[in-house]
Formats: structure tokens, C-alpha cells, sequence
């Protein structure tokens, strides 16, 4: 969904060092978070809007639950 120091920051799960580097580095640098705050808002303008993306999202979700469920009634 979103791109990795384009709109915004992918940081390991449970690591509290890599999210105080990353909100280090947006606190210190107004000009980065000012263009990943446009980048990001136009990525969700570009996505529809939230509301699109959980729809396309939630839809994608039963989509896979549905097909899992194919398969395992085959075995």
C-alpha cells in the first residue's frame, strides 16, 4: 500500500529501536515529513479514499478465506 520512505516508514515489528529512529528522523526534518505527509495523501487519494481501501481490502480477505476453504474441502 504504501512505499517504504515515500509515504511514510516499514519498520520490524516489536523493534523499538527502528520506530525511535524513524520518529527521530521525522521530528528533525520538517521537510521530509511535509513530503511524505503530500506523498501519503496522495496515495490514498489515488487508492479511493479509505473507506475503498477497506472495502477492496475486506473483500480481498473473503476472497482468500473462500479459496482456503476450496481447498482444504478437497483434501
Amino acid at each position: 500500500m504504501f512505499e517504504d520512505g515515500k509515504e511514510g516508514f516499514i519498520v520490524p515489528i516489536r523493534d523499538p529501536l527502528a520506530i525511535t529512529v524513524r520518529l527521530e528522523q521525522m521530528a528533525d526534518d520538517p521537510d521530509l515529513r511535509r513530503k511524505m505527509s503530500d506523498a501519503a495523501i496522495e496515495r490514498v487519494k489515488f487508492l479511493g479514499g479509505w473507506n475503498r481501501y477497506g472495502e477492496e481490502y475486506a473483500n480481498l480477505c473473503h476472497e482468500i478465506a473462500e479459496e482456503r476453504a476450496k481447498i482444504l474441502e478437497s483434501k
